[in-house]
């Protein structure tokens, strides 16, 4: 009779969860400060509720250190109508953060191919960008983390006939 009975979250949104969620999927703001706030309840009517208020910021490509050659294109599509990409294996773009969470957006298409993303220097994943038709702002890799200075590193596999990256 003290199992959790009920969660729900009641910001940034009310949504009714189930008793062993630990996750929903929310929006915020880039660069404004959003509160989540969930409340428990057990089998007899007690109740807990926490909040967290997190932060959201966007880094732009311009922002990170580039190692080999990266072209700019631009367009609305692109998030803030601005993007990098490279066809050149090896090529880098290395971003620097302190964070709990991080999440890289590519352009995605038929043509685009696969990278090798490294978290504090160690390689984490292999990312495919290709998808059946164009997509844009398309988070291909996201990861939790915690709460410190971390770096990651976008490395560029030139995939045989469709080796350009476009990190949006």
């Amino acid at each position: 009779n003290t199992r959790v009975y009920a969660v729900t979250a009641t910001a940034p949104a009310r949504v009714p969860l189930s008793a062993t969620s630990t996750y929903w999927y929310a929006t915020m703001r880039p660069n404004a400060n959003t509160t989540f706030t969930v409340t428990a309840r057990d089998v007899p009517g007690n109740a807990r509720t926490v909040s967290a208020t997190r932060r959201a910021a966007i880094l732009a490509e311009t922002s990170a250190k580039r190692t080999g050659t990266w072209s700019a294109r631009s367009g609305s599509a692109y998030l803030s109508s601005r993007t990098l990409a490279s066809a050149k294996k090896g090529t880098k773009l290395t971003y620097t953060f302190t964070g709990r969470a991080a999440a890289l957006l590519f352009a995605r298409g038929p043509a685009t191919g696969r990278a090798d993303v490294y978290l504090d220097g160690r390689k984490v994943a292999t990312i495919d960008t290709r998808a059946g038709s164009n997509a844009y702002r398309q988070a291909v890799w996201v990861r939790s983390l915690t709460a410190r200075k971390h770096t990651v590193t976008i490395v560029v596999a030139a995939t045989k006939g469709r080796p350009t990256v476009v990190s949006d």
